[in-house]
């Protein structure tokens, strides 16, 4: 069974010119997540597992399902994952949240 990506939110920000930029080696990081999970058929955990040191953690404070991806040191990726119905919805990409 595959998993339903969205990551339409981040593009909106980013065509609003609201985005925090991402420097290219965390972008290719996230590309390989979010590859890895919409062509390799991955879980969340193994697309971050193979896409690097991603370090994800739920983040309980922010909601139910809510989790954070380590993309640098400074820049981050706000994920809400129902694992139930395998749907994966990108909230943010960029600094800390």
């Amino acid at each position: 069974m595959t998993w339903e990506f969205n990551d339409s939110k981040p593009h909106d920000l980013n065509a609003h010119g609201k985005n925090i930029d991402v420097e290219p080696a965390g972008m290719r990081k996230y590309y390989e997540f979010r590859r890895g999970i919409t062509q390799l058929g991955y879980s969340p955990d193994e697309a971050a597992g193979k896409a690097g040191d991603m370090r994800m953690e739920k983040l309980p404070s922010y909601g139910a399902d809510i989790y954070s991806l380590r993309l640098t040191q400074t820049h981050r990726v706000l994920l809400k994952i129902n694992t139930n119905a395998r749907i994966i919805e990108v909230l943010s990409i960029g600094g800390h949240n």
